[in-house]
């Protein structure tokens, strides 16, 4: 009896520390989600401007025919404005894994934390009976 007191013991202590672990996973999965978040929205608000500028800049092009070395300029910013529509769709993407990792976290944690209550009552009351 002692000796199943001391396994569920262990047991009980293996289990609240893989809860601990799985709890700093979670923090950090959610840090690094906020951070994401941060930058796809930086990155949205960022597209959105060049989509205006990008706008005015057509615009101001056929409405001056713009001689060739102002085309080559405005070639470059669409090129550049498409590798950051890019870079926001990656981000946007990188983005859903880790909050779908930390919600699964979360579930994982919350339904760990009363069984470990639980397991620990039990052994808790096992020790008692041992004693008496």
């Amino acid at each position: 009896m002692t000796s199943q007191c001391s396994e569920k013991s262990f047991e009980l202590e293996i289990k609240s520390t893989d809860n601990h672990i799985m709890q700093e996973q979670l923090q950090i999965k959610c840090f690094e989600n906020e951070e994401l978040h941060a930058k796809t929205t930086l990155l949205e608000q960022q597209v959105t401007s060049l989509f205006d500028k990008l706008s005015s800049f057509s615009h101001e092009i056929f409405e001056e025919h713009a001689d060739e070395p102002r085309k080559k300029n405005l070639s470059q910013k669409i090129k550049s404005n498409m590798k950051l529509l890019e870079e926001n769709s990656g981000l946007c993407f990188q983005n859903e894994k880790p909050t779908e990792e930390a919600s699964y976290a979360k579930e994982l944690t919350s339904v760990d934390m009363p069984l470990h209550a639980r397991k620990q009552l039990e052994a808790t009351l096992e020790a008692a009976l041992v004693e008496k």
